[in-house]
């Protein structure tokens, strides 16, 4: 119930400032809600904004990872690789990881 209404709250956010920290939290929340038919839209709309951001990268593995869905996880690892992006390192032991089969896929 109280990430239904943080859900709620992070929206009234979105509307209002539109701002990529809202977006990120209330993609974080809905993935722990498991709402992907939420989380993927709000990465639809931050790919269109933020595309070059490590971050939503790492956001869009993490929902599909959190569906089981490796073969889009692969996909995704082939866009980043394919981008001259900046990842810190931590971005790219994550992306590492699951470009050596993490968790599984």
């Amino acid at each position: 119930m109280q990430r239904n209404q943080y859900s709620l709250l992070l929206q009234n956010m979105i509307d209002r400032y539109d701002s990529f920290d809202a977006y990120k939290e209330k993609t974080e929340n809905e993935l722990s809600l498991a709402n992907y038919e939420e989380s993927a839209r709000l990465l639809e709309l931050m790919e269109t904004k933020w595309q070059d951001s490590e971050e939503y990268w790492l956001l869009k593995i993490r929902h599909f990872a959190q569906q089981m869905e490796g073969n889009k996880v692969k996909e995704i690892l082939e866009d980043i690789q394919n981008r001259e992006l900046y990842f810190t390192a931590e971005g790219k032991s994550i992306v590492e990881f699951w470009s050596k089969g993490g968790a599984g896929l």
